[in-house]
């Protein structure tokens, strides 16, 4: 069962993930990339970083999401 609090978490995550990609951030990038990149940020499991106490882990967890945000969104520029 989803809890109420949930479906507003996922609701804002949602919303922060449209506002904050839009059509400008990834121009030339290829056709609708930029709403590939909007449902992998909103896909995320934010939960992942809320039992996490040190910096250093949170880094890393954040450094390991873009690396796979990287690879999944196969920009022409990653990996050159």
């Amino acid at each position: 069962m989803i809890r109420i609090e949930d479906d507003f978490i996922k609701t804002v995550q949602k919303k922060a993930a449209i506002s904050a990609i839009g059509p400008s951030a990834l121009r030339n990038q290829g056709k609708d990339k930029f709403k590939e990149v909007q449902q992998y940020c909103y896909d995320l499991d934010l939960s992942a970083y809320s039992s996490i106490k040190e910096q250093k882990k949170i880094n890393e967890l954040l450094d390991s999401d873009t690396e796979n945000l990287l690879k999944f969104s196969r920009l022409p520029w990653y990996g050159t």
